[in-house]
Protein backbone atom coordinates (compact mmCIF):
# COMPACT_ATOMS: atom_id res chain seq x y z
CA UNK A 1 0.00 0.00 0.00
CA UNK A 2 3.17 2.61 1.18
CA UNK A 3 4.38 1.87 -2.02
CA UNK A 4 1.69 2.22 -4.47
CA UNK A 5 0.86 5.64 -2.30
CA UNK A 6 4.76 6.53 -3.19
CA UNK A 7 4.39 5.67 -7.00
CA UNK A 8 0.99 7.43 -7.21
CA UNK A 9 2.76 11.09 -5.72
CA UNK A 10 5.36 10.36 -7.55
CA UNK A 11 4.29 9.70 -11.22
CA UNK A 12 5.12 6.21 -10.98
CA UNK A 13 9.04 7.31 -9.98
CA UNK A 14 9.11 10.09 -12.64
CA UNK A 15 9.51 12.78 -9.86
CA UNK A 16 12.49 11.45 -7.70
CA UNK A 17 11.85 12.59 -4.05
CA UNK A 18 15.29 14.03 -4.11
CA UNK A 19 14.27 16.35 -7.01
CA UNK A 20 13.32 19.86 -6.62
CA UNK A 21 10.17 19.08 -8.65
CA UNK A 22 9.25 16.47 -6.57
CA UNK A 23 7.13 18.86 -3.57
CA UNK A 24 5.04 20.50 -6.65
CA UNK A 25 4.25 17.30 -8.20
CA UNK A 26 3.36 15.80 -4.91
CA UNK A 27 0.89 19.02 -4.13
CA UNK A 28 -0.79 18.88 -7.69
CA UNK A 29 -1.58 15.39 -6.79
CA UNK A 30 -3.24 15.91 -3.61
CA UNK A 31 -4.46 19.32 -4.26
CA UNK A 32 -6.52 18.45 -7.56
CA UNK A 33 -7.88 15.21 -7.08
CA UNK A 34 -8.76 17.46 -3.20
CA UNK A 35 -11.03 20.15 -5.74
CA UNK A 36 -12.82 17.29 -8.07
CA UNK A 37 -13.95 15.82 -4.64
CA UNK A 38 -15.41 19.14 -3.33
CA UNK A 39 -16.49 20.57 -7.07
CA UNK A 40 -18.81 17.17 -7.32
CA UNK A 41 -19.86 17.26 -3.65
CA UNK A 42 -21.00 20.71 -3.79
CA UNK A 43 -21.77 20.31 -7.60
CA UNK A 44 -24.61 17.52 -6.15
CA UNK A 45 -25.77 20.30 -2.83
CA UNK A 46 -26.79 22.85 -5.10
CA UNK A 47 -28.46 21.05 -7.96
CA UNK A 48 -30.62 18.73 -5.34
CA UNK A 49 -31.06 20.59 -2.31
CA UNK A 50 -30.38 24.10 -2.93
CA UNK A 51 -31.40 24.45 -6.04
CA UNK A 52 -29.09 26.78 -7.51
CA UNK A 53 -28.23 25.96 -10.69
CA UNK A 54 -25.91 28.61 -11.75
CA UNK A 55 -23.59 27.15 -8.57
CA UNK A 56 -23.96 24.26 -9.75
CA UNK A 57 -22.95 24.46 -13.40
CA UNK A 58 -19.59 26.16 -11.98
CA UNK A 59 -18.83 23.45 -9.50
CA UNK A 60 -19.42 20.87 -12.30
CA UNK A 61 -17.25 22.76 -14.90
CA UNK A 62 -14.55 22.84 -11.63
CA UNK A 63 -14.95 19.30 -11.60
CA UNK A 64 -14.91 18.33 -15.08
CA UNK A 65 -11.56 20.78 -15.53
CA UNK A 66 -9.59 19.26 -12.58
CA UNK A 67 -10.35 16.13 -13.80
CA UNK A 68 -8.93 16.58 -17.51
CA UNK A 69 -6.04 17.84 -15.69
CA UNK A 70 -5.72 15.38 -13.53
CA UNK A 71 -5.87 12.92 -16.33
CA UNK A 72 -3.21 15.53 -18.38
CA UNK A 73 -0.71 15.32 -15.79
CA UNK A 74 -0.38 11.71 -15.04
CA UNK A 75 -0.27 11.08 -19.07
CA UNK A 76 2.43 13.81 -20.39
CA UNK A 77 4.16 14.16 -16.50
CA UNK A 78 4.34 18.17 -17.41
CA UNK A 79 4.12 19.54 -13.77
CA UNK A 80 4.52 23.33 -15.15
CA UNK A 81 1.02 23.42 -17.69
CA UNK A 82 -0.21 20.87 -14.80
CA UNK A 83 0.31 23.63 -11.90
CA UNK A 84 -1.01 25.82 -14.06
CA UNK A 85 -3.96 24.52 -15.14
CA UNK A 86 -4.93 24.15 -10.61
CA UNK A 87 -4.20 27.37 -10.10
CA UNK A 88 -6.51 28.63 -12.85
CA UNK A 89 -9.39 26.55 -12.47
CA UNK A 90 -9.13 27.35 -8.54
CA UNK A 91 -9.19 31.00 -8.93
CA UNK A 92 -12.08 30.80 -12.05
CA UNK A 93 -14.22 28.63 -9.33
CA UNK A 94 -13.80 30.68 -6.36
CA UNK A 95 -14.63 34.32 -8.49
CA UNK A 96 -17.45 33.02 -10.85
CA UNK A 97 -18.95 31.69 -7.15
CA UNK A 98 -18.67 34.58 -5.67
CA UNK A 99 -19.81 36.89 -8.23
CA UNK A 100 -22.79 34.91 -8.86
CA UNK A 101 -23.37 34.22 -5.14
CA UNK A 102 -23.56 37.84 -4.52
CA UNK A 103 -19.96 37.74 -2.37
CA UNK A 104 -21.61 35.27 0.54
CA UNK A 105 -19.25 34.44 3.88
CA UNK A 106 -19.69 31.25 3.08
CA UNK A 107 -17.77 31.68 -0.82
CA UNK A 108 -15.50 34.12 0.62
CA UNK A 109 -13.78 31.59 3.00
CA UNK A 110 -12.53 30.12 0.11
CA UNK A 111 -10.80 32.70 -1.42
CA UNK A 112 -8.33 33.02 1.28
CA UNK A 113 -7.32 29.42 -0.25
CA UNK A 114 -5.83 31.06 -3.63
CA UNK A 115 -2.93 32.90 -1.96
CA UNK A 116 -2.04 29.52 -0.16
CA UNK A 117 -2.53 27.43 -3.40
CA UNK A 118 -0.56 30.14 -5.37
CA UNK A 119 2.87 30.02 -2.67
CA UNK A 120 2.88 26.28 -2.23
CA UNK A 121 2.66 25.50 -6.30
CA UNK A 122 4.83 28.63 -7.18
CA UNK A 123 6.85 29.46 -4.88
CA UNK A 124 7.71 32.82 -3.53
CA UNK A 125 7.46 35.53 -6.43
CA UNK A 126 5.07 34.05 -8.40
CA UNK A 127 3.06 33.90 -5.62
CA UNK A 128 2.77 37.53 -4.65
CA UNK A 129 2.10 38.03 -8.73
CA UNK A 130 -0.76 35.81 -8.69
CA UNK A 131 -2.33 36.28 -5.01
CA UNK A 132 -1.96 40.17 -5.96
CA UNK A 133 -3.82 39.63 -10.07
CA UNK A 134 -6.37 37.69 -8.04
CA UNK A 135 -7.35 39.68 -5.51
CA UNK A 136 -7.34 43.03 -8.28
CA UNK A 137 -10.11 41.73 -10.34
CA UNK A 138 -11.74 40.23 -7.26
CA UNK A 139 -12.00 43.88 -6.29
CA UNK A 140 -12.62 45.23 -9.42
CA UNK A 141 -15.66 42.75 -9.95
CA UNK A 142 -16.89 43.44 -6.15
CA UNK A 143 -17.47 47.42 -6.99
CA UNK A 144 -19.22 46.28 -9.96
CA UNK A 145 -21.18 44.01 -8.67
CA UNK A 146 -21.84 46.47 -5.77
CA UNK A 147 -22.99 49.23 -8.04
CA UNK A 148 -25.10 47.61 -10.38
CA UNK A 149 -26.97 45.20 -7.81
CA UNK A 150 -28.66 45.96 -4.31
CA UNK A 151 -27.47 42.62 -2.84
CA UNK A 152 -26.37 43.37 0.31
CA UNK A 153 -25.47 40.29 1.57
CA UNK A 154 -21.54 42.02 2.36
CA UNK A 155 -20.80 45.49 3.54
CA UNK A 156 -18.29 47.34 2.25
CA UNK A 157 -16.58 47.84 5.30
CA UNK A 158 -16.68 43.93 6.00
CA UNK A 159 -15.39 43.55 2.87
CA UNK A 160 -12.52 46.26 3.40
CA UNK A 161 -11.76 43.50 6.51
CA UNK A 162 -11.40 40.85 4.45
CA UNK A 163 -9.09 42.03 1.95
CA UNK A 164 -6.75 43.51 4.84
CA UNK A 165 -6.90 39.73 6.13
CA UNK A 166 -6.03 38.56 2.79
CA UNK A 167 -3.18 41.02 2.52
CA UNK A 168 -2.17 39.69 5.93
CA UNK A 169 -2.50 36.16 4.69
CA UNK A 170 -0.26 36.97 1.58
CA UNK A 171 2.07 38.46 3.13
CA UNK A 172 2.94 35.50 5.62
CA UNK A 173 3.08 33.24 3.27
CA UNK A 174 5.28 35.13 1.41
CA UNK A 175 7.63 35.26 5.03
CA UNK A 176 6.64 31.28 5.43
CA UNK A 177 7.94 30.50 1.49
CA UNK A 178 11.24 32.84 1.92
CA UNK A 179 12.07 30.93 5.40
CA UNK A 180 11.59 27.80 4.11
CA UNK A 181 13.53 28.56 0.77
CA UNK A 182 16.33 29.92 3.20
CA UNK A 183 16.33 27.05 5.08
CA UNK A 184 16.51 24.91 1.70
CA UNK A 185 19.23 26.45 0.77
CA UNK A 186 21.46 26.80 4.02
CA UNK A 187 20.45 22.51 4.13
CA UNK A 188 21.93 22.24 0.55
CA UNK A 189 25.10 24.10 0.99
CA UNK A 190 26.11 21.90 4.37
CA UNK A 191 25.11 19.28 2.65
CA UNK A 192 27.14 20.12 -0.49
CA UNK A 193 29.86 20.85 2.85
CA UNK A 194 29.63 17.43 4.17
CA UNK A 195 29.86 16.10 0.29
CA UNK A 196 33.09 17.93 -0.43
CA UNK A 197 34.44 17.32 3.28
CA UNK A 198 33.62 13.00 2.65
CA UNK A 199 34.94 13.19 -0.80
CA UNK A 200 38.23 15.58 -0.76
CA UNK A 201 41.67 15.65 0.72
CA UNK A 202 41.65 18.19 3.62
CA UNK A 203 45.17 19.03 2.52
CA UNK A 204 45.27 19.58 -1.34
CA UNK A 205 41.39 19.38 -2.31
CA UNK A 206 42.22 16.40 -4.21
CA UNK A 207 39.84 13.37 -4.16
CA UNK A 208 40.85 11.17 -1.32
CA UNK A 209 41.43 7.55 -1.39
CA UNK A 210 37.43 6.66 -0.95
CA UNK A 211 36.21 8.81 -3.71
CA UNK A 212 38.94 7.80 -6.07
CA UNK A 213 37.95 4.24 -5.75
CA UNK A 214 34.21 4.83 -6.20
CA UNK A 215 35.30 6.53 -9.52
CA UNK A 216 37.51 4.15 -10.79
CA UNK A 217 34.86 1.39 -9.88
CA UNK A 218 32.61 3.33 -12.23
CA UNK A 219 34.81 3.78 -15.19
CA UNK A 220 36.20 0.22 -14.54
CA UNK A 221 32.03 -1.13 -14.97
CA UNK A 222 31.34 1.57 -18.10
CA UNK A 223 34.85 -0.06 -19.80
CA UNK A 224 33.75 -3.53 -19.07
CA UNK A 225 30.05 -2.66 -20.69
CA UNK A 226 31.01 -0.06 -23.76
CA UNK A 227 34.52 -1.27 -24.57
CA UNK A 228 35.93 1.93 -23.41
CA UNK A 229 39.42 2.81 -22.55
CA UNK A 230 40.97 4.79 -19.40
CA UNK A 231 44.46 4.83 -17.93
CA UNK A 232 46.03 5.06 -14.48
CA UNK A 233 48.75 6.98 -13.40
CA UNK A 234 50.71 6.81 -9.73
CA UNK A 235 52.54 9.53 -8.96
CA UNK A 236 55.02 9.92 -6.20
CA UNK A 237 57.22 12.60 -4.98
CA UNK A 238 60.90 11.28 -5.06
CA UNK A 239 63.06 11.06 -1.29
CA UNK A 240 59.80 13.29 0.13
CA UNK A 241 61.23 12.31 3.35
CA UNK A 242 64.33 14.01 3.09
CA UNK A 243 62.23 17.29 2.61
CA UNK A 244 60.22 16.52 6.08
CA UNK A 245 63.11 15.43 8.11
CA UNK A 246 65.05 18.76 6.71
CA UNK A 247 62.35 21.13 6.92
CA UNK A 248 59.67 20.21 9.17
CA UNK A 249 56.55 18.68 8.14
CA UNK A 250 54.52 21.90 8.13
CA UNK A 251 57.32 23.05 4.99
CA UNK A 252 56.45 19.16 3.41
CA UNK A 253 52.54 19.74 4.07
CA UNK A 254 52.87 23.06 2.13
CA UNK A 255 54.78 21.38 -0.73
CA UNK A 256 52.82 18.51 -1.18
CA UNK A 257 50.00 21.64 -1.34
CA UNK A 258 52.11 23.41 -4.28
CA UNK A 259 52.37 20.20 -5.94
CA UNK A 260 48.58 18.98 -5.73
CA UNK A 261 47.98 22.64 -7.13
CA UNK A 262 50.47 22.01 -9.89
CA UNK A 263 48.32 18.40 -10.54
CA UNK A 264 45.06 19.96 -10.34
CA UNK A 265 45.99 22.88 -13.32
CA UNK A 266 46.65 19.69 -15.24
CA UNK A 267 43.75 17.85 -14.76
CA UNK A 268 41.09 19.25 -17.51
CA UNK A 269 38.16 16.90 -18.84
CA UNK A 270 37.81 13.45 -17.73
CA UNK A 271 40.58 13.53 -15.40
CA UNK A 272 40.49 12.74 -11.65
CA UNK A 273 43.35 13.83 -9.23
CA UNK A 274 43.51 12.36 -6.29
CA UNK A 275 45.85 12.12 -2.85
CA UNK A 276 46.58 8.47 -2.48
CA UNK A 277 48.51 8.89 0.51
CA UNK A 278 51.68 10.86 1.80
CA UNK A 279 53.18 11.99 -1.16
CA UNK A 280 51.79 9.49 -3.86
CA UNK A 281 49.19 10.77 -6.32
CA UNK A 282 46.45 8.61 -8.34
CA UNK A 283 45.25 10.13 -11.33
CA UNK A 284 42.44 8.68 -13.47
CA UNK A 285 42.10 9.59 -16.99
CA UNK A 286 38.75 8.60 -19.13
CA UNK A 287 38.67 8.14 -22.41
CA UNK A 288 42.46 7.83 -22.53
CA UNK A 289 44.67 5.15 -23.82
CA UNK A 290 48.06 4.26 -22.88
CA UNK A 291 50.01 7.01 -25.59
CA UNK A 292 48.25 10.44 -24.67
CA UNK A 293 48.17 8.49 -20.48
CA UNK A 294 52.11 9.13 -20.88
CA UNK A 295 52.27 12.15 -22.76
CA UNK A 296 49.78 13.39 -19.74
CA UNK A 297 52.34 12.19 -17.22
CA UNK A 298 55.64 13.38 -18.87
CA UNK A 299 54.04 16.35 -18.75
CA UNK A 300 53.59 16.64 -15.42
CA UNK A 301 56.95 15.55 -14.41
CA UNK A 302 57.97 18.48 -16.30
CA UNK A 303 55.62 20.73 -14.57
CA UNK A 304 56.57 19.69 -11.43
CA UNK A 305 60.54 19.77 -12.24
CA UNK A 306 59.90 23.26 -13.68
CA UNK A 307 57.75 24.71 -10.37
CA UNK A 308 58.64 27.08 -7.90
CA UNK A 309 58.12 25.78 -4.57
CA UNK A 310 58.71 26.43 -0.79
CA UNK A 311 61.97 24.94 -0.58
CA UNK A 312 65.12 25.45 -2.62
CA UNK A 313 65.40 21.77 -3.84
CA UNK A 314 65.39 20.02 -6.92
CA UNK A 315 62.04 17.67 -6.40
CA UNK A 316 61.46 15.41 -8.98
CA UNK A 317 58.40 12.83 -9.98
CA UNK A 318 58.46 9.19 -10.61
CA UNK A 319 54.85 7.97 -12.75
CA UNK A 320 53.60 4.67 -13.41
CA UNK A 321 51.36 4.12 -16.50
CA UNK A 322 48.87 1.77 -17.30
CA UNK A 323 45.66 1.39 -19.50
CA UNK A 324 42.77 -0.46 -18.63
CA UNK A 325 42.80 -4.12 -20.20
CA UNK A 326 39.82 -6.80 -21.04
CA UNK A 327 39.28 -8.78 -17.65
CA UNK A 328 40.73 -5.96 -15.37
CA UNK A 329 39.30 -5.64 -11.90
CA UNK A 330 40.23 -2.74 -9.77
CA UNK A 331 42.23 -4.51 -7.98
CA UNK A 332 44.23 -5.53 -10.49
CA UNK A 333 44.73 -2.18 -12.55
CA UNK A 334 45.80 -0.69 -8.81
CA UNK A 335 48.55 -3.42 -8.26
CA UNK A 336 49.74 -3.27 -12.24
CA UNK A 337 50.24 0.73 -11.88
CA UNK A 338 52.15 0.28 -8.45
CA UNK A 339 54.12 -2.05 -10.13
CA UNK A 340 54.70 0.63 -12.75
CA UNK A 341 55.65 2.76 -10.27
CA UNK A 342 58.16 1.12 -7.86
CA UNK A 343 60.06 -0.03 -11.53
CA UNK A 344 60.74 3.34 -12.25
CA UNK A 345 61.77 4.07 -8.55
CA UNK A 346 64.28 1.31 -9.58
CA UNK A 347 65.25 2.41 -12.34
CA UNK A 348 66.55 5.67 -11.24
CA UNK A 349 63.65 7.58 -10.23
CA UNK A 350 62.59 11.48 -12.20
CA UNK A 351 61.01 8.60 -14.87
CA UNK A 352 57.79 8.01 -16.12
CA UNK A 353 57.27 3.94 -16.43
CA UNK A 354 54.85 2.38 -18.39
CA UNK A 355 53.46 -1.12 -17.10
Amino acid sequence: MEQKIRSYLSNSGYFAVSSPSYRRAFLVNIILPLMMFLAIFFAFINYMHLNNFIAGHITLASFIFSSVSMLYFKKSNDLHIATYCTLTVACLTVALLSYFLDYQNNVLIWASAVPLLAFALVMRKKGVIISIIFYLIFCISYLFHSYSTSFAYYKFEAFLNFLFASVGLILLSYYYEYSRERAFANLEENQAELKMLAETDKLTGLYNRSKIDEIVSDILQKAKENDCEFSLIMADLDDFKEINDKYGHLIGDRVIEEISSVIRKSCQDNCYASRWGGEEFLIVLDNCGSDNAYEFAENLRSAIKSQQLSVNEDLTFTLGVTEYEKGDTAMSIFRRVDDALYKGKGLGKDITQMA
